[in-house]
């Protein structure tokens, strides 16, 4: 039998180098503070079971550039290419409008409505996202929902997450291997959800 092992290419190694330093001061919420590139490397490792696409896991190690640090789209183009800036562009949360800061419903129904017309790139880049958000957040807050409540605002997650989860099976399909460990993951973390809230 033939293992499968995950690429590494020297464009892999200067978005880990880029990805490290757009990062660099920034941490998870939670008690711990990890080091914010823990999600992003999370995120390259669940993509790199499911493909070996250069660009998409480029995408995923820097998918949150946009959103969380200065780096502008022109830059990603400029140091990764078009298809990369397409991918992650595809998963970036607007987070203002006309100037100013949205509301968090506003910025995730745009995010939703976003992602209906992204790439199956992005959609990838995306599930893996999910998937690791999802199970963090359950392995850290399994017993501790009053830190959760604290840690997290109380708009309605749930909805908003069944919606992004639908486009992703939608837009890949529900028998895409990314997608069933996506699914999976979604059902404990509306179970964990529910007992938060109830």
């Amino acid at each position: 039998m033939m293992l499968e092992y995950m690429i590494h290419t020297p464009n892999i190694e200067r978005a880990i180098h880029k990805a490290s330093l757009l990062h660099r001061k920034q941490v998870r919420k939670g008690a711990d503070e990890l080091p914010y590139i823990t999600h992003l490397f999370s995120v390259f490792v669940i993509l790199a079971k499911y493909t070996h696409d250069e660009d998409v896991l480029i995408g995923g190690l820097l998918h949150d550039t946009l959103e969380d640090t200065e780096y502008q789209g022109s830059d990603l183009e400029n140091d990764f290419g078009p298809i990369v800036r397409k991918i992650v562009e595809g998963v970036t949360e607007p987070k203002k409008k006309d100037g100013i800061v949205m509301p968090w419903e506003d910025r995730k129904r745009a995010y939703v409505a976003g992602l209906q017309s992204s790439s199956r790139k992005s959609l990838m880049v995306s599930a893996a996202d999910k998937i690791h958000n999802f199970q963090s957040i359950i392995d850290m807050y399994a017993d501790k929902a009053d830190n959760f409540k604290k840690d997290f605002t109380s708009a309605d997650r749930l909805r908003f997450y069944e919606n992004v989860v639908a486009v992703i099976n939608h837009g890949l399909g529900e028998k895409e291997p990314i997608v069933t460990e996506l699914n999976i993951v979604f059902t404990r973390y509306r179970i964990f959800l529910e007992k938060v809230y109830t």
